[in-house]
């Protein structure tokens, strides 16, 4: 991965994979650079060193005109004779002032957060182990940010299940935020997927709340499945679904679907690969499906689907051409 070598902090600070690791911004980095560091001990006073710069304060770099700097010095309510006799008030006049920027200093440097990312890639899983002892099963294309004194507030973007440790001392509540709505809850299980401009929520166990963007309040228990849109402001779905653990399926590696038509399969497996699906005839889309499709290797899918639907699929140009078979 590395191609140059790190001898000062300019090294590493120029590099934007370091960056990320001292940030903890992105997982992949933050692994690459702990095995770098295990592997490279006699480097661990610089690195150490760096991360500090990193993470301290970042002044913005901008200097005043220089008319500025003139006009500033000449209203300066002391002049030229004054300024030999005055220079003891001087002195005490910088001791206050470097007091004052120390303090500004120390409260930016106290109140700064390090921002934790994590992301997936297309047809990778990640399972998340978040401080507060909750777990998050990240699918395919998706990330979760949040701030590292506060994992319990958590910014989704993509799919992900969550598995929320219930904080019995304090009661704290645990939240989910999407563009379209907030899910809140104290310890539960249950599932969030955002992508195709909604968000679709699946609640396993315990209980939660949802505050839409509208400003509605939703309850759900066990089973219940909501979906909600803020582009059309719209709940396009709830109700009550018996196998709703097949909504999660995903985690193990495996799609299942019940009387699926082909078209709404095929859509999940873009959401999987990122790749776009074209049918070649109007027979292909309406094909019914049930039963399991394995996810994690993109060629058994495709051949677990052809089979499952009578149906031949090629992968070209990172398209999927779907056609019945004759």
């Amino acid at each position: 991965m590395l191609s140059k070598e790190f001898n000062s902090i300019d090294d590493f600070i120029s590099d934007s994979s370091f960056v990320n690791w001292a940030k903890k911004q992105n997982q992949n980095d933050v692994a690459f650079w702990e095995n770098w560091i295990k592997n490279n001990p006699e480097k661990a006073e610089l690195v150490i060193d760096t991360k500090n710069i990193i993470l301290g304060i970042a002044f913005k770099k901008e200097s005043l005109p220089q008319f500025e700097i003139n006009k500033a010095w000449n209203n300066l309510p002391i002049n030229k004779k004054d300024r030999l006799r005055n220079k003891f008030s001087w002195a005490k006049y910088a001791a206050v002032a470097a007091s004052l920027c120390l303090l500004v200093a120390s409260y930016f440097f106290l109140t700064q957060k390090n921002t934790i990312n994590y992301k997936t890639g297309y047809g990778q899983l990640m399972a998340v182990n978040l401080p507060d002892g909750s777990e998050v099963m990240l699918n395919a294309n998706s990330s979760i940010t949040f701030d590292e004194i506060d994992p319990r507030n958590i910014i989704l973007e993509g799919e992900a299940y969550f598995k929320v440790e219930k904080k019995k001392a304090s009661n704290a509540k645990f939240h989910v935020h999407t563009n379209d709505l907030i899910v809140e809850v104290y310890g539960t299980e249950f599932n969030v997927n955002t992508k195709n401009n909604k968000t679709d929520v699946t609640l396993d166990e315990g209980n939660i709340q949802i505050k839409l963007k509208n400003g509605l309040i939703k309850t759900m228990v066990p089973g219940d499945q909501i979906s909600y849109s803020q582009n059309t402001d719209q709940i396009l779905k709830h109700k009550s679904i018996e196998k709703h653990r097949q909504v999660s399926s995903w985690k193990d590696g495996t799609l299942v679907f019940e009387n699926a038509l082909l078209y709404e399969v095929v859509k999940r497996i873009e959401d999987t690969y990122g790749l776009k699906a074209k049918f070649l005839d109007g027979e292909s889309p309406n094909q019914i499906i049930s039963g399991g499709i394995p996810t994690k290797n993109l060629t058994i899918c495709i051949q677990a689907i052809e089979k499952a639907s009578n149906t031949i699929i090629t992968v070209v140009n990172e398209e999927l051409i779907i056609k019945m078979k004759k």
